[in-house]
């Protein structure tokens, strides 16, 4: 009688299709199709890396980002160097418009795109960088002292 440790390792081959399945359903935007086939990943092979990043891109589209950002931080603590963990936590810092996270994400982005060779990640990486000037540039005009000043005299806060 086969134990189910062997029937598992029957479909480990399987376990491309099935993370590639997983990063097609995210661009589908098909979160429970994503979920299933990254999940299905993990149990054939707990220590992959690429289904963790996935269900965090999941969180990620969600705007759910202190989840996502801790599944891309799962993976840095098993791959300090993995280039796509890195440059989608990055991103998730970015998405989180605050002065502290804008800063580390760029730099997390940055870093990222120092040592890539991937052209995907690069495109992403000036993508993101793009993305944090100009958050930072409609920031100031979000702040209320700083939009105040943009107003006519006799419409501002203050004088």
């Amino acid at each position: 009688m086969e134990d189910k440790h062997e029937k598992i390792k029957r479909f480990a081959k399987d376990i491309p299709v099935l993370v590639e399945a997983g990063f097609i359903a995210i661009k589908q935007v098909d979160e429970d199709s994503a979920t299933k086939c990254f999940y299905a990943a993990m149990v054939l092979d707990p220590d992959l890396a690429l289904p963790v990043i996935g269900l965090g891109m999941v969180r990620l589209l969600k705007l759910e980002l202190d989840e996502a950002k801790e599944m891309f931080n799962l993976v840095l603590q098993k791959e300090p160097d993995n280039e796509m963990a890195k440059t989608m936590l990055g991103i998730a810092n970015l998405y989180s418009i605050e002065e502290q996270g804008l800063k580390k994400g760029s730099e997390q982005i940055e870093e990222a795109m120092s040592t890539t060779d991937s052209a995907e990640l690069k495109k992403l990486g000036a993508y993101s960088e793009d993305l944090y000037k100009e958050i930072k540039e409609k920031m100031k005009d979000l702040h209320p002292l700083e939009a105040d000043k943009k107003l006519p005299i006799n419409k501002r806060l203050k004088s």
